[in-house]
């Protein structure tokens, strides 16, 4: 999903009935969960990687993911792309680009954590731009009306990526943080990945999350909840700015505070 302007998709969601308790009151009420599956992603007759994720989107997440894995630079280094169906999983079968052979027997011989953490540890973002106080929590306001499954059922992350000017650049929802994130990365892999200037996420910013940016080489990273350690001391080392516990009026900064300018 991208820009909130969809129309809701009910077969995202599930009809239940729940008794909602209030005030020491029950009541029987009918109310939507989000839907989920499993999908894989494979090449070479491996598995890459196995994730529980919402229906839909598959190939955008399978870029985003091969990106933050560092497998691929772009939407070309994929040749094609075939889904196979069995056992109540999504099989996602790519064919790579001969050029990227060697990062996928790199990564074949590896762990993904690992891998990445190799390449983002000595990675820099880009250099980016000055957002003011106001900019970034209108950013925040914007991600929270364009969670439409999220106001439906409560179950989802979100992520979205914002250009200069903070136009909304892509948004995507799912089950998973890590693969709200991967869709966006996939969805703007090329000329609007490498515009974006902030990025916003639901969930906490851990060294996970905030090396998937990296990656990305986003500048500027936000997050509702709270970094970790680890999270913070990789955007430090990157160049990144972080931003955390992001709510209406106000945020924390732990990392580059250069990037926030004062308001106009």
């Amino acid at each position: 999903m991208s820009g909130g302007e969809e129309i809701l998709d009910l077969d995202l969601m599930q009809p239940v009935s729940i008794v909602r308790y209030h005030n020491g009151e029950q009541e029987l009420q009918q109310d939507q969960v989000i839907r989920e599956k499993c999908l894989e992603i494979w090449a070479q007759k491996s598995c890459l990687t196995r994730t529980i994720c919402l229906p839909g989107g598959d190939e955008l997440l399978a870029l985003g993911w091969c990106h933050s894995a560092g497998l691929i630079a772009s939407r070309s280094d994929v040749m094609d792309m075939r889904k196979v169906y069995a056992d109540q999983i999504t099989r996602l079968e790519i064919s790579f680009r001969p050029e990227v052979q060697d990062n996928l027997n790199r990564f074949l011989k590896s762990s993904e954590s690992a891998w990445r953490e190799g390449r983002t540890g000595v990675s820099r973002v880009r250099a980016g731009i000055a957002l003011s106080a106001d900019s970034l929590l209108q950013a925040r306001t914007l991600l929270e009306s364009q969670q439409v499954l999220f106001q439906a059922t409560g179950g989802t992350h979100s992520a979205a990526l914002f250009g200069p000017g903070l136009g909304l650049a892509a948004l995507a929802e799912d089950v998973g943080r890590h693969n709200a994130l991967d869709k966006v990365i996939g969805q703007t892999l090329g000329k609007d990945l490498s515009a974006g200037v902030l990025l916003i996420l639901s969930s906490r910013l851990n060294s996970e999350m905030v090396g998937k940016a990296i990656q990305a080489k986003i500048p500027f990273l936000a997050g509702v909840s709270a970094p970790t350690q680890a999270g913070v001391e990789l955007a430090e080392q990157s160049g990144m700015t972080l931003a955390g516990f992001l709510r209406p009026e106000r945020f924390n900064l732990y990392t580059h505070t250069w990037r926030l300018c004062q308001n106009s």
